[in-house]
Protein backbone atom coordinates (compact mmCIF):
# COMPACT_ATOMS: atom_id res chain seq x y z
CA UNK A 1 0.00 0.00 0.00
CA UNK A 2 1.42 3.59 -1.07
CA UNK A 3 2.17 6.06 1.66
CA UNK A 4 -1.57 8.18 1.19
CA UNK A 5 -3.06 4.85 0.43
CA UNK A 6 -6.23 3.91 2.93
CA UNK A 7 -8.59 1.18 3.22
CA UNK A 8 -11.96 0.59 1.12
CA UNK A 9 -14.16 2.40 3.69
CA UNK A 10 -11.49 4.53 5.37
CA UNK A 11 -11.56 8.39 4.53
CA UNK A 12 -8.85 11.14 5.54
CA UNK A 13 -9.10 13.82 7.06
CA UNK A 14 -8.01 17.07 9.09
CA UNK A 15 -7.17 16.21 12.78
CA UNK A 16 -8.79 19.56 13.44
CA UNK A 17 -11.91 17.66 11.98
CA UNK A 18 -12.41 14.65 14.66
CA UNK A 19 -11.06 16.17 17.88
CA UNK A 20 -10.80 19.42 19.93
CA UNK A 21 -7.68 21.21 19.74
CA UNK A 22 -7.28 23.32 23.00
CA UNK A 23 -10.65 23.48 23.61
CA UNK A 24 -12.20 26.54 25.71
CA UNK A 25 -10.72 26.88 29.59
CA UNK A 26 -13.53 25.96 32.57
CA UNK A 27 -12.63 28.59 34.18
CA UNK A 28 -16.03 30.48 34.13
CA UNK A 29 -18.10 27.58 35.66
CA UNK A 30 -16.11 26.02 37.84
CA UNK A 31 -15.54 26.61 41.88
CA UNK A 32 -12.31 27.57 43.00
CA UNK A 33 -12.59 25.25 45.98
CA UNK A 34 -13.31 22.80 43.65
CA UNK A 35 -10.06 20.18 44.09
CA UNK A 36 -8.53 19.07 40.52
CA UNK A 37 -5.78 17.24 39.09
CA UNK A 38 -2.99 18.99 38.79
CA UNK A 39 -0.50 17.72 35.79
CA UNK A 40 3.48 18.70 35.59
CA UNK A 41 4.84 17.73 32.23
CA UNK A 42 7.28 15.13 34.15
CA UNK A 43 3.89 13.40 34.72
CA UNK A 44 3.68 12.37 30.82
CA UNK A 45 5.40 9.05 29.88
CA UNK A 46 7.19 8.70 27.12
CA UNK A 47 6.36 5.17 25.88
CA UNK A 48 2.62 4.81 27.86
CA UNK A 49 -1.22 6.56 27.86
CA UNK A 50 -1.45 6.70 31.55
CA UNK A 51 -0.05 9.70 33.61
CA UNK A 52 2.46 9.06 36.37
CA UNK A 53 2.53 11.48 39.25
CA UNK A 54 -0.66 13.51 39.45
CA UNK A 55 -1.43 16.09 42.14
CA UNK A 56 -4.44 17.49 43.96
CA UNK A 57 -5.09 21.18 43.69
CA UNK A 58 -7.66 23.49 44.56
CA UNK A 59 -9.37 24.85 41.20
CA UNK A 60 -8.92 28.47 42.20
CA UNK A 61 -4.88 27.97 42.65
CA UNK A 62 -4.46 26.83 38.94
CA UNK A 63 -7.08 28.50 36.91
CA UNK A 64 -4.71 30.94 35.28
CA UNK A 65 -1.16 30.22 33.82
CA UNK A 66 -1.71 26.59 33.20
CA UNK A 67 -3.82 24.68 30.37
CA UNK A 68 -6.68 23.37 31.12
CA UNK A 69 -8.56 19.52 30.17
CA UNK A 70 -11.27 17.37 30.99
CA UNK A 71 -11.15 13.18 31.70
CA UNK A 72 -10.31 11.74 28.15
CA UNK A 73 -8.54 14.33 26.57
CA UNK A 74 -5.36 13.55 24.74
CA UNK A 75 -2.49 15.74 26.17
CA UNK A 76 0.47 16.00 23.55
CA UNK A 77 3.68 17.77 24.41
CA UNK A 78 4.74 20.12 22.03
CA UNK A 79 8.14 21.81 22.92
CA UNK A 80 11.40 20.02 21.75
CA UNK A 81 12.43 17.87 23.26
CA UNK A 82 9.42 16.62 25.33
CA UNK A 83 7.91 16.21 21.85
CA UNK A 84 10.45 14.24 20.09
CA UNK A 85 11.13 12.34 23.28
CA UNK A 86 7.08 10.93 23.00
CA UNK A 87 5.75 12.23 26.38
CA UNK A 88 2.06 12.74 25.74
CA UNK A 89 -0.85 10.93 27.42
CA UNK A 90 -4.77 10.22 28.05
CA UNK A 91 -6.13 11.97 30.86
CA UNK A 92 -7.75 9.46 32.77
CA UNK A 93 -8.77 9.26 36.19
CA UNK A 94 -9.14 12.84 36.81
CA UNK A 95 -10.67 14.48 40.14
CA UNK A 96 -13.97 15.77 39.56
CA UNK A 97 -12.71 14.77 35.86
CA UNK A 98 -10.81 18.47 35.63
CA UNK A 99 -7.00 18.86 34.87
CA UNK A 100 -4.64 21.78 34.88
CA UNK A 101 -1.39 21.15 34.36
CA UNK A 102 1.97 22.75 32.06
CA UNK A 103 1.38 25.45 29.19
CA UNK A 104 3.53 23.05 26.78
CA UNK A 105 0.67 21.14 26.37
CA UNK A 106 -1.36 20.57 22.85
CA UNK A 107 -4.78 19.25 24.06
CA UNK A 108 -7.14 16.83 22.09
CA UNK A 109 -10.58 16.09 22.65
CA UNK A 110 -11.94 13.49 20.29
CA UNK A 111 -15.57 13.70 19.35
CA UNK A 112 -18.21 11.68 18.78
CA UNK A 113 -17.23 8.19 20.13
CA UNK A 114 -14.01 8.43 18.94
CA UNK A 115 -11.68 6.36 21.04
CA UNK A 116 -9.03 8.70 23.07
CA UNK A 117 -6.54 5.44 22.48
CA UNK A 118 -6.90 5.88 18.71
CA UNK A 119 -6.29 9.37 18.78
CA UNK A 120 -3.15 8.87 21.29
CA UNK A 121 -1.54 6.27 19.51
CA UNK A 122 -1.49 8.10 15.92
CA UNK A 123 0.12 11.05 17.45
CA UNK A 124 2.38 9.01 19.63
CA UNK A 125 3.99 7.58 16.45
CA UNK A 126 7.79 8.33 15.71
CA UNK A 127 6.39 9.19 11.94
CA UNK A 128 4.12 11.75 13.22
CA UNK A 129 6.42 13.31 15.97
CA UNK A 130 8.71 13.74 13.10
CA UNK A 131 7.15 15.23 11.24
CA UNK A 132 5.70 17.91 13.74
CA UNK A 133 9.40 18.60 14.41
CA UNK A 134 9.80 19.39 11.12
CA UNK A 135 6.90 22.05 11.77
CA UNK A 136 8.22 23.32 14.42
CA UNK A 137 8.34 27.11 15.25
CA UNK A 138 10.71 29.26 17.51
CA UNK A 139 14.02 29.86 18.62
CA UNK A 140 16.73 27.05 19.91
CA UNK A 141 15.86 25.14 22.52
CA UNK A 142 12.08 26.96 22.24
CA UNK A 143 10.80 25.09 19.38
CA UNK A 144 7.52 24.27 19.76
CA UNK A 145 4.56 22.48 17.13
CA UNK A 146 2.73 25.10 16.16
CA UNK A 147 -1.45 24.66 16.40
CA UNK A 148 -1.72 24.76 12.67
CA UNK A 149 0.48 21.78 12.24
CA UNK A 150 -1.98 19.44 14.41
CA UNK A 151 -5.32 21.33 13.19
CA UNK A 152 -4.20 20.62 9.30
CA UNK A 153 -2.46 17.32 9.98
CA UNK A 154 -4.25 14.13 8.11
CA UNK A 155 -5.31 11.70 9.56
CA UNK A 156 -6.95 8.25 8.50
CA UNK A 157 -10.53 7.80 9.97
CA UNK A 158 -11.92 3.86 9.87
CA UNK A 159 -15.70 3.45 11.33
CA UNK A 160 -15.96 3.49 15.15
CA UNK A 161 -16.11 -0.09 15.43
CA UNK A 162 -12.79 -0.97 13.25
CA UNK A 163 -11.37 1.90 15.78
CA UNK A 164 -12.34 -0.13 18.58
CA UNK A 165 -10.53 -3.04 17.37
CA UNK A 166 -7.92 -1.48 16.49
CA UNK A 167 -6.99 0.36 19.94
CA UNK A 168 -8.18 -3.38 21.71
CA UNK A 169 -5.24 -5.34 19.32
CA UNK A 170 -2.88 -2.53 19.50
CA UNK A 171 -3.21 -2.37 23.13
CA UNK A 172 -2.44 -5.83 23.33
CA UNK A 173 0.90 -6.38 21.69
CA UNK A 174 1.92 -3.38 23.21
CA UNK A 175 1.51 -4.74 26.61
CA UNK A 176 3.11 -7.51 24.98
CA UNK A 177 6.30 -5.20 24.47
CA UNK A 178 5.81 -3.31 27.78
CA UNK A 179 6.11 -6.64 29.46
CA UNK A 180 9.71 -7.23 27.08
CA UNK A 181 10.73 -3.36 28.00
CA UNK A 182 10.48 -3.90 31.68
CA UNK A 183 12.44 -7.79 31.58
CA UNK A 184 15.22 -5.81 29.54
CA UNK A 185 15.20 -2.78 31.72
CA UNK A 186 15.68 -5.20 34.74
CA UNK A 187 19.45 -6.06 32.97
CA UNK A 188 21.77 -3.57 33.67
CA UNK A 189 20.48 -3.15 37.78
CA UNK A 190 20.95 -7.09 37.66
CA UNK A 191 24.44 -6.70 36.29
CA UNK A 192 25.65 -3.64 38.33
CA UNK A 193 25.33 -6.13 41.48
CA UNK A 194 26.30 -8.94 39.35
CA UNK A 195 29.52 -6.88 39.13
CA UNK A 196 29.47 -5.88 42.78
CA UNK A 197 29.30 -9.85 43.90
CA UNK A 198 31.97 -10.10 41.35
CA UNK A 199 34.32 -7.60 43.26
CA UNK A 200 33.23 -8.82 46.68
CA UNK A 201 34.05 -12.28 45.81
CA UNK A 202 37.15 -11.49 44.53
CA UNK A 203 38.59 -9.36 47.20
CA UNK A 204 37.91 -11.87 49.90
CA UNK A 205 39.32 -14.81 48.13
CA UNK A 206 36.38 -16.55 47.68
CA UNK A 207 36.65 -16.40 44.07
CA UNK A 208 40.22 -17.93 43.66
CA UNK A 209 39.72 -20.64 46.58
CA UNK A 210 40.04 -23.55 44.13
CA UNK A 211 42.44 -21.80 42.58
CA UNK A 212 44.61 -21.85 45.41
CA UNK A 213 44.15 -25.30 46.43
CA UNK A 214 45.56 -26.25 42.95
CA UNK A 215 48.26 -24.16 43.81
CA UNK A 216 49.73 -24.80 46.77
CA UNK A 217 53.30 -23.17 46.87
CA UNK A 218 52.74 -19.64 46.01
CA UNK A 219 54.93 -17.68 48.41
CA UNK A 220 52.69 -16.52 51.14
CA UNK A 221 52.10 -12.71 50.71
CA UNK A 222 53.79 -11.79 53.99
CA UNK A 223 56.84 -12.46 52.46
CA UNK A 224 55.82 -10.58 49.39
CA UNK A 225 55.39 -7.65 51.48
CA UNK A 226 58.68 -8.54 53.37
CA UNK A 227 59.99 -7.96 49.45
CA UNK A 228 58.34 -4.81 49.21
CA UNK A 229 59.77 -3.12 52.50
CA UNK A 230 63.17 -4.33 51.34
CA UNK A 231 63.01 -2.78 47.96
CA UNK A 232 61.19 0.50 49.30
CA UNK A 233 64.12 0.76 51.84
CA UNK A 234 66.53 0.26 49.35
CA UNK A 235 65.54 2.56 46.96
CA UNK A 236 65.68 5.58 49.95
CA UNK A 237 69.52 4.48 50.53
CA UNK A 238 69.93 4.93 46.96
CA UNK A 239 68.83 7.71 46.64
CA UNK A 240 70.85 9.26 50.00
CA UNK A 241 74.19 7.83 48.40
CA UNK A 242 73.40 9.11 45.06
CA UNK A 243 72.45 13.11 46.62
CA UNK A 244 75.79 12.28 48.81
CA UNK A 245 77.83 11.61 45.61
CA UNK A 246 76.35 14.37 43.88
CA UNK A 247 76.83 17.02 46.98
CA UNK A 248 73.17 17.76 47.36
CA UNK A 249 70.96 17.82 50.80
CA UNK A 250 69.93 14.02 51.44
CA UNK A 251 66.15 13.24 51.27
CA UNK A 252 64.08 13.34 54.09
CA UNK A 253 63.19 9.78 55.10
CA UNK A 254 59.91 9.14 54.27
CA UNK A 255 57.03 8.80 57.09
CA UNK A 256 55.93 5.43 55.70
CA UNK A 257 59.55 4.00 55.20
CA UNK A 258 58.84 1.64 58.23
CA UNK A 259 55.52 -0.36 58.25
CA UNK A 260 53.88 -0.28 61.51
CA UNK A 261 51.57 -2.59 63.01
CA UNK A 262 48.17 -2.60 61.69
CA UNK A 263 45.18 -3.30 63.56
CA UNK A 264 42.62 -6.28 61.73
CA UNK A 265 40.61 -6.95 64.09
CA UNK A 266 37.84 -4.79 62.86
CA UNK A 267 38.61 -6.50 59.31
CA UNK A 268 37.11 -9.42 57.47
CA UNK A 269 39.62 -12.50 57.64
CA UNK A 270 41.34 -13.18 54.74
CA UNK A 271 42.70 -16.73 53.01
CA UNK A 272 45.92 -17.75 55.28
CA UNK A 273 48.22 -17.06 52.25
CA UNK A 274 46.59 -12.91 52.32
CA UNK A 275 47.43 -10.35 54.55
CA UNK A 276 46.13 -6.92 55.01
CA UNK A 277 48.42 -4.04 54.36
CA UNK A 278 48.01 -0.29 54.13
CA UNK A 279 48.27 1.44 50.87
CA UNK A 280 51.59 4.00 52.60
CA UNK A 281 52.77 0.15 53.42
CA UNK A 282 52.99 -0.28 49.70
CA UNK A 283 53.19 2.39 47.60
CA UNK A 284 56.43 4.19 46.49
CA UNK A 285 54.77 7.46 45.37
CA UNK A 286 51.62 9.55 46.10
CA UNK A 287 50.81 12.79 44.44
CA UNK A 288 48.42 14.72 42.57
CA UNK A 289 48.96 17.74 40.17
CA UNK A 290 47.18 21.06 40.19
CA UNK A 291 45.28 23.54 37.30
CA UNK A 292 47.63 25.72 35.90
CA UNK A 293 47.26 29.54 36.44
CA UNK A 294 43.90 30.86 34.23
CA UNK A 295 42.63 27.52 34.66
CA UNK A 296 40.61 26.23 31.20
CA UNK A 297 41.80 29.17 29.20
CA UNK A 298 45.63 27.58 29.61
CA UNK A 299 43.89 24.32 27.97
CA UNK A 300 45.84 23.61 24.37
CA UNK A 301 43.93 21.57 21.32
CA UNK A 302 47.33 19.86 21.36
CA UNK A 303 50.33 19.09 23.80
CA UNK A 304 50.43 16.68 26.82
CA UNK A 305 47.45 15.19 27.57
CA UNK A 306 46.13 16.42 31.16
CA UNK A 307 43.99 13.88 33.20
CA UNK A 308 41.45 14.93 34.91
CA UNK A 309 38.61 13.18 37.20
CA UNK A 310 36.23 13.30 34.16
CA UNK A 311 38.58 11.08 32.49
CA UNK A 312 38.58 8.58 35.34
CA UNK A 313 36.28 5.77 35.28
CA UNK A 314 36.41 1.87 36.42
CA UNK A 315 36.56 0.49 32.96
CA UNK A 316 39.36 3.23 32.11
CA UNK A 317 40.30 6.30 31.02
CA UNK A 318 37.96 7.96 28.60
CA UNK A 319 39.80 10.38 27.21
CA UNK A 320 37.03 11.90 24.23
CA UNK A 321 37.14 14.85 26.17
CA UNK A 322 40.80 15.37 27.13
CA UNK A 323 42.36 18.59 27.17
CA UNK A 324 46.02 19.13 27.20
CA UNK A 325 48.73 21.28 28.30
CA UNK A 326 52.08 23.01 27.24
CA UNK A 327 55.20 20.81 26.90
CA UNK A 328 56.40 23.70 29.47
CA UNK A 329 53.81 23.55 31.91
CA UNK A 330 54.20 19.53 32.10
CA UNK A 331 57.85 20.15 32.93
CA UNK A 332 56.62 22.25 35.71
CA UNK A 333 55.11 19.41 37.19
CA UNK A 334 57.46 17.22 36.46
CA UNK A 335 56.73 15.18 39.80
CA UNK A 336 53.57 14.29 38.84
CA UNK A 337 53.89 12.93 34.89
CA UNK A 338 51.97 9.61 34.92
CA UNK A 339 53.87 6.49 34.00
CA UNK A 340 52.11 3.10 32.53
CA UNK A 341 50.82 1.57 35.58
CA UNK A 342 50.01 4.25 37.74
CA UNK A 343 46.43 3.69 39.75
CA UNK A 344 44.31 7.01 39.24
CA UNK A 345 42.20 7.91 42.26
CA UNK A 346 39.66 10.27 42.24
CA UNK A 347 39.84 12.49 45.27
CA UNK A 348 37.82 15.49 45.27
CA UNK A 349 33.88 16.00 44.27
CA UNK A 350 31.04 14.25 42.98
CA UNK A 351 33.00 11.92 41.63
CA UNK A 352 35.42 11.06 44.45
CA UNK A 353 36.67 7.38 44.49
CA UNK A 354 36.56 6.68 41.05
CA UNK A 355 39.90 4.42 40.23
CA UNK A 356 41.48 3.06 37.41
CA UNK A 357 44.98 2.67 35.81
CA UNK A 358 47.51 4.05 33.06
CA UNK A 359 47.84 0.99 30.75
CA UNK A 360 51.51 0.13 29.30
CA UNK A 361 51.40 1.81 26.07
CA UNK A 362 50.21 5.15 27.19
CA UNK A 363 52.04 8.39 26.04
CA UNK A 364 53.00 10.78 28.30
CA UNK A 365 50.56 12.99 30.60
CA UNK A 366 49.75 14.49 33.63
CA UNK A 367 47.35 14.77 36.47
CA UNK A 368 45.31 17.78 38.13
CA UNK A 369 44.77 18.37 41.41
CA UNK A 370 41.20 16.13 42.07
CA UNK A 371 43.33 12.66 40.48
CA UNK A 372 45.61 11.44 42.23
CA UNK A 373 48.76 9.03 41.26
CA UNK A 374 49.31 5.64 43.48
CA UNK A 375 52.26 4.32 42.27
CA UNK A 376 53.56 0.44 43.71
CA UNK A 377 56.44 -1.64 42.40
CA UNK A 378 56.08 -4.39 40.30
CA UNK A 379 54.76 -6.80 43.34
CA UNK A 380 51.64 -5.44 43.54
CA UNK A 381 49.40 -5.67 40.32
CA UNK A 382 48.35 -2.53 39.54
CA UNK A 383 44.70 -3.68 37.99
CA UNK A 384 44.27 -5.50 41.14
CA UNK A 385 44.86 -2.41 43.20
CA UNK A 386 42.31 -0.17 40.96
CA UNK A 387 39.66 -3.13 40.99
CA UNK A 388 40.30 -3.30 44.74
CA UNK A 389 39.78 0.80 45.14
CA UNK A 390 36.49 -0.08 42.97
CA UNK A 391 35.20 -2.66 45.03
CA UNK A 392 32.61 -2.81 47.33
CA UNK A 393 34.78 -2.21 50.53
CA UNK A 394 37.19 -0.41 49.00
CA UNK A 395 34.32 2.12 48.21
CA UNK A 396 33.04 1.46 51.73
CA UNK A 397 36.98 2.90 53.01
CA UNK A 398 36.92 5.78 50.69
CA UNK A 399 33.34 7.53 51.50
CA UNK A 400 33.32 6.88 55.15
CA UNK A 401 37.00 8.06 55.51
CA UNK A 402 36.08 11.51 53.66
CA UNK A 403 32.70 11.82 54.96
CA UNK A 404 34.34 11.61 58.85
CA UNK A 405 37.43 13.73 58.00
CA UNK A 406 36.33 16.49 55.63
CA UNK A 407 33.18 16.40 53.08
CA UNK A 408 36.11 18.17 50.80
CA UNK A 409 37.67 15.22 49.53
CA UNK A 410 40.62 12.65 50.85
CA UNK A 411 44.56 13.93 51.56
CA UNK A 412 47.32 11.66 50.99
CA UNK A 413 47.54 10.61 54.92
CA UNK A 414 44.31 9.40 54.18
CA UNK A 415 45.11 7.28 51.12
CA UNK A 416 47.98 5.78 52.81
CA UNK A 417 45.80 4.79 55.61
CA UNK A 418 43.18 2.65 53.13
CA UNK A 419 43.73 -0.71 53.95
CA UNK A 420 43.79 -3.45 51.19
CA UNK A 421 44.02 -7.01 51.53
CA UNK A 422 47.27 -8.27 49.38
CA UNK A 423 47.27 -11.92 47.89
CA UNK A 424 50.09 -13.47 46.89
CA UNK A 425 51.45 -12.14 43.14
CA UNK A 426 50.41 -14.93 41.43
CA UNK A 427 46.85 -14.86 42.43
CA UNK A 428 46.88 -11.04 41.94
CA UNK A 429 46.77 -11.76 38.33
CA UNK A 430 44.59 -14.73 38.56
CA UNK A 431 42.00 -12.71 40.20
CA UNK A 432 42.38 -9.98 38.00
CA UNK A 433 41.87 -12.18 35.00
CA UNK A 434 38.54 -14.09 36.27
CA UNK A 435 37.26 -10.66 37.06
CA UNK A 436 37.89 -9.49 33.73
CA UNK A 437 36.46 -12.35 32.50
CA UNK A 438 33.17 -12.06 33.99
CA UNK A 439 32.94 -8.22 33.46
CA UNK A 440 33.16 -9.62 29.66
CA UNK A 441 30.53 -11.41 29.98
CA UNK A 442 28.17 -8.72 31.96
CA UNK A 443 29.29 -6.34 29.37
CA UNK A 444 28.12 -8.61 26.26
CA UNK A 445 24.60 -9.61 28.45
CA UNK A 446 24.11 -5.53 28.75
CA UNK A 447 25.06 -5.06 25.11
CA UNK A 448 22.52 -8.04 23.78
CA UNK A 449 19.85 -6.50 26.22
CA UNK A 450 20.36 -2.99 24.32
CA UNK A 451 20.45 -4.36 21.03
CA UNK A 452 16.74 -5.95 22.16
CA UNK A 453 15.39 -3.05 23.74
CA UNK A 454 15.71 -1.18 20.27
CA UNK A 455 14.61 -3.99 18.05
CA UNK A 456 11.20 -4.19 20.62
CA UNK A 457 11.14 -0.11 19.91
CA UNK A 458 10.84 -0.80 16.55
CA UNK A 459 8.33 -3.56 17.14
CA UNK A 460 6.46 -0.70 18.67
CA UNK A 461 6.59 1.56 15.63
CA UNK A 462 5.98 -1.33 13.75
CA UNK A 463 2.35 -2.25 15.56
CA UNK A 464 1.47 1.43 15.22
CA UNK A 465 2.19 1.83 11.52
CA UNK A 466 0.56 -1.38 10.37
CA UNK A 467 -2.59 -0.58 12.64
CA UNK A 468 -3.06 2.72 11.04
CA UNK A 469 -2.81 1.26 7.61
CA UNK A 470 -5.10 -1.26 8.76
CA UNK A 471 -3.39 -3.86 7.78
CA UNK A 472 -4.10 -5.35 11.48
CA UNK A 473 -7.90 -5.61 11.15
CA UNK A 474 -8.15 -6.77 7.64
CA UNK A 475 -10.11 -9.83 9.39
CA UNK A 476 -12.52 -7.49 10.52
CA UNK A 477 -13.49 -6.15 7.43
CA UNK A 478 -13.43 -9.38 5.51
CA UNK A 479 -15.76 -10.41 8.49
CA UNK A 480 -18.50 -7.34 8.00
CA UNK A 481 -18.63 -8.37 4.30
CA UNK A 482 -19.35 -12.29 5.22
CA UNK A 483 -21.31 -11.30 7.85
CA UNK A 484 -24.61 -13.24 6.68
CA UNK A 485 -21.96 -16.84 6.91
CA UNK A 486 -20.49 -16.20 9.91
CA UNK A 487 -20.93 -18.61 12.70
CA UNK A 488 -21.93 -17.41 16.29
CA UNK A 489 -18.10 -18.21 17.26
CA UNK A 490 -16.89 -16.31 14.51
CA UNK A 491 -19.12 -13.41 15.40
CA UNK A 492 -18.64 -12.97 18.97
CA UNK A 493 -14.74 -12.33 18.24
CA UNK A 494 -16.11 -8.86 16.74
CA UNK A 495 -19.14 -8.13 18.60
CA UNK A 496 -17.58 -6.12 21.13
CA UNK A 497 -16.86 -3.03 19.03
CA UNK A 498 -20.11 -2.31 18.96
CA UNK A 499 -22.14 -0.57 21.79
CA UNK A 500 -23.53 -2.45 24.53
CA UNK A 501 -27.32 -2.17 23.30
CA UNK A 502 -26.43 -3.34 19.80
CA UNK A 503 -24.53 -6.24 20.48
CA UNK A 504 -27.37 -8.84 20.71
CA UNK A 505 -29.18 -7.64 18.24
CA UNK A 506 -26.30 -8.05 15.77
CA UNK A 507 -25.20 -11.21 16.78
CA UNK A 508 -28.49 -12.59 14.83
CA UNK A 509 -28.91 -10.33 12.80
CA UNK A 510 -27.75 -10.76 8.32
CA UNK A 511 -25.67 -7.71 8.44
CA UNK A 512 -23.39 -6.06 10.57
CA UNK A 513 -24.65 -2.65 11.77
CA UNK A 514 -21.31 -0.61 10.33
CA UNK A 515 -21.82 3.01 9.59
CA UNK A 516 -19.52 3.95 7.19
CA UNK A 517 -16.77 6.73 8.16
CA UNK A 518 -17.86 8.93 5.68
CA UNK A 519 -20.91 9.33 8.03
CA UNK A 520 -19.30 9.40 10.77
CA UNK A 521 -17.60 11.98 9.61
CA UNK A 522 -20.27 14.00 8.21
CA UNK A 523 -22.22 13.80 11.73
CA UNK A 524 -19.39 15.10 13.25
CA UNK A 525 -19.51 17.96 11.03
CA UNK A 526 -23.14 18.53 11.96
CA UNK A 527 -22.73 18.45 15.80
CA UNK A 528 -19.93 20.85 15.61
CA UNK A 529 -22.03 23.18 12.83
CA UNK A 530 -25.16 22.88 15.82
CA UNK A 531 -22.98 23.33 18.60
CA UNK A 532 -21.00 26.58 16.69
CA UNK A 533 -24.11 27.52 15.59
CA UNK A 534 -25.87 31.57 16.11
CA UNK A 535 -26.59 32.63 19.50
CA UNK A 536 -24.68 33.46 21.91
CA UNK A 537 -26.24 32.60 24.94
CA UNK A 538 -27.46 29.09 23.55
CA UNK A 539 -23.85 28.48 22.80
CA UNK A 540 -22.86 29.90 26.28
CA UNK A 541 -25.32 27.20 27.92
CA UNK A 542 -24.62 24.60 25.48
CA UNK A 543 -20.55 24.94 26.06
CA UNK A 544 -21.43 24.93 30.06
CA UNK A 545 -23.63 21.71 29.47
CA UNK A 546 -20.77 19.80 27.84
CA UNK A 547 -18.41 21.05 30.45
CA UNK A 548 -20.56 19.84 33.48
CA UNK A 549 -20.95 16.44 31.62
CA UNK A 550 -16.96 16.19 31.17
CA UNK A 551 -17.02 17.24 35.34
CA UNK A 552 -19.52 14.28 35.87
Amino acid sequence: MKANEIQKGWVWCKLEEVVQINPRHLSNIVPDDLEVSFVPMAALDEDYWMLRDKRTRPFGEVKKGYTHFAEGDVLFAKITPCMENGKAAIARNLVNGIGCGTTELHVLRPEMGIPSEYIYHYVHQESFRERAAASMTGTAGQLRVPVKFMREVPIPLPSLPEQRLIVARVEALLERVRKAKEALDKVPPIMKRFRQAVLKKAFSGELTAGWRKEHPNLEPAGELLKRIQHERKRRYEEEVRRAKAEGRKPPKKPKHLEMEPLDTSDLPELPEEWVWVRIGDIETFIGSGITPRGGKSNYLSRGIPFIRSQNVWPEGLKLDDIVYISEEQHKKMSRTKVQPYDVLLNITGASIGRATYVPENFTEANVNQHVCIIRTSSNVYHKFLSGFLNSPFGQDQIFSTQAGVTREGLNYNQIRKLRVPLPPLEEQHEIVRRVEALFKFADEVEKRAEEARKRVERITQSILARAFRGELTADFREAVRNWKNLDLEERRKYIFTLPKEEQEKALYEDEFPLEPAEHLLERIRAERAKREGKGTKTRGRRRQSRQLELMR
